[in-house]
This record gives structure tokens, C-alpha cells and sequence, in this order.
């Protein structure tokens, strides 16, 4: 009995991440698809995008870190399970504080590299597991996940009134694509360096 309530929470878990489109793949160097994807997520369409619109299209993307850290896919994560994957946050937060040295004449992509380095460091299994049971559920896990993400809507909120505009929205995504890019840049310029391979 407990094996099929796993075997359908797990399908459960995998329809949501296949129910929300995923933003991580779309390319925002062409304003008509940034302006679908605004119109995707204003669901009331009121020509603008509140905090909880912004939350709920970033719903696959905590799924997704969700799943890569519930190793054993029992939809909690163990302080073990967190711990295989510090290595690789503490490589990728090593490739950011590199390429954050490359880019502090240019404030803006400084400060959002500076924001993104936080955000990874800032992850600690004793602050995710709310509860101190020992492990972390999606629930925790969201709920940390979602300050991160109020963080990243107040960058986009240029006027600071609670809204993103059209024209805010496509600067923003505009801007967090640049980002990305360069970081991609600076991470195997210095994996080159050190002689390791680059995944593509």
C-alpha cells in the first residue's frame, strides 16, 4: 500500500512539472515571445504581473530542484541527500564569484551575480527543514524557494509599486538571459583553465 501512495505522489509530482511550461529554455532576445510569456503568466490579464503570478510561473522550477535533490525520490530530502549535493553548489558559487570579479564595472549584471551567489549560499539544510524533523519536505522546500523568488520580482519591479509592466518584464528578462549567458561564459572559460571538461 505505502509503495503505490509513493508510486502515485511521484506521478502526481511529475504531472505538475510537465503542466507548467519551462522559462528556463525560452529565448528572451525576441520581444514577441517575452511578451507570451508575460501574457502566460498575467493570468488575470490586467496588463501587469503581481507577486503571486510571478510565484505561481515559477512552480516547475522549484519542482525541479525539488526532484535533483530527493535523490531517492520519497518526496523529502534528507540531510544526507542535501549533503551529496553541496559539492556542486560550491562549484557553481566558485564559477559566479569568478565571473562576478569580470563584470564589477558593470553594476547591473554585478549585482544580480552577486544576488544569484547569495541565493546559493544562502540554502543550508538546517534553514529549509522548518520544522528541525531531520528532513526537508516540498512544502519547506517551496516555502524557502519563495523568498528567493520575492527577491528576483523586486529586481524586475524597477518602480518598486508591487507590479511588473510589460516594459519592466522585458527588461528584466532581458537582463536575467545576459546574466546567464555570461555566466555560462565565465563558467567554462575557467573549468578550461583548470583543465576540466565543460558539459554542454
Amino acid at each position: 500500500m505505502i509503495r503505490l501512495v509513493t508510486i502515485f505522489t511521484l506521478f502526481v509530482f511529475s504531472a505538475l512539472v510537465n503542466a507548467q511550461p519551462n522559462f528556463a529554455k525560452i529565448d528572451f532576445s525576441d520581444k514577441e515571445t517575452i511578451l507570451l510569456v508575460f501574457d502566460k503568466i498575467d493570468a488575470n490579464w490586467d496588463e501587469q504581473i503581481d507577486t503571486d503570478e510571478f510565484l505561481k510561473s515559477k512552480k516547475q522550477k522549484i519542482l525541479r530542484e525539488f526532484g535533483r535533490l530527493d535523490h531517492d525520490g520519497d518526496m523529502v530530502i534528507g540531510s544526507a541527500e542535501y549533503a551529496k549535493s553541496v559539492p556542486v553548489i560550491n562549484k557553481v558559487i566558485k564559477h559566479i564569484r569568478v565571473c562576478l570579479e569580470n563584470y564589477q564595472g558593470n553594476p547591473e549584471i554585478a549585482t544580480l551575480l552577486q544576488q544569484h551567489m547569495n541565493e546559493m549560499s544562502a540554502a543550508p539544510f538546517g534553514l529549509m527543514d522548518y520544522n528541525n524533523d531531520g528532513q526537508v519536505d516540498l512544502k519547506e522546500y517551496n516555502n524557502h524557494a519563495r523568498h528567493r523568488f520575492i527577491k528576483r520580482f523586486a529586481t524586475i519591479d524597477k518602480d518598486s509599486n508591487r507590479f511588473v509592466s510589460r516594459d519592466e518584464f522585458a527588461k528584466g528578462m532581458v537582463l536575467l538571459q545576459s546574466v546567464r549567458e555570461k555566466l555560462q561564459t565565465c563558467r567554462q572559460a575557467h573549468m578550461e583553465q583548470q583543465g576540466g571538461s565543460v558539459s554542454p
